[in-house]
């Protein structure tokens, strides 16, 4: 099973309340880069360790995407 790992950096609002506020997770497995999540106030955003960009995901999206596959 590979070895998980995820850094978290956080500015200094806790509470994502405004437009630009976000907090940032690195995600590694076996130390191997996989991309980074950001979790801001409007969305959730995506970007694999090859791509230049952010995917922006709205919230009501990502929920409705999670809950798909979930059996009912």
């Amino acid at each position: 099973m590979p070895d998980h790992k995820v850094i978290a950096t956080m500015q200094q609002s806790v509470e994502l309340s405004y437009a630009g506020s976000a907090m940032r997770f690195e995600v590694y497995s076996d130390q191997e880069m996989l991309g980074t999540i950001e979790i801001g106030k409007g969305t959730f955003r995506w970007k694999n360790k090859n791509e230049q960009d952010f995917e922006a995901i709205p919230w009501s999206d990502l929920f409705k995407r999670l809950n798909r596959d979930l059996p009912q």
